[in-house]
């Protein structure tokens, strides 16, 4: 269980650490970016991100027959990324819909390779060293405190 002192040193570095992952991720409309977000536990912290991060770091599986649809689906994440790029289809009768579909189509029937993982410069353990050099800094004060306490008793 955390101190007030270590819970706050959490926080930050957690709060930090945030601003790092969703500066790393490709942005058109920033909602993947904005879904990464941080819950500061009794014990630490946990970062939760859209499902769809792993895709973009390392692809996805053609679509199996049977397969359930998104929520959104991939047609219209693809859609949302087309208007934020202002991306005009090549030929002028296209609209960014239909544009939207047919690059959906192909991902549901090729795959899609991703970018690799572009968390891990961030998420290296010596990014961590200074968390954990401060948090062992705090626990031996209250070390020292606690056997001072019981020394003078």
């Amino acid at each position: 269980m955390l101190n007030k002192e270590q819970n706050k040193k959490i926080k930050t570095f957690g709060e930090a650490l945030v601003k790092k992952l969703q500066a790393a991720l490709p942005s058109a409309t920033g909602s993947t970016a904005n879904s990464i977000r941080l819950e500061v536990t009794q014990t630490g912290f946990i970062i939760y991100g859209a499902e769809h991060i792993d895709n973009i770091f390392f692809g996805r599986k053609p679509t199996s027959a049977g397969a359930k649809k998104g929520n959104p689906t991939v047609q219209e994440m693809i859609y949302e990324w087309i208007k934020a790029k202002s991306i005009a289809p090549k030929e002028s009768s296209m609209s960014q819909e239909a544009l939207s579909w047919a690059i959906s189509k192909s991902i549901h029937k090729k795959g899609y390779k991703g970018k690799g993982d572009l968390f891990k410069d961030i998420l290296k353990p010596k990014n961590f060293s200074s968390l954990a050099d401060e948090l062992l800094n705090i626990e031996t004060i209250n070390l020292q405190r606690s056997i001072r306490k019981q020394i003078k008793k």
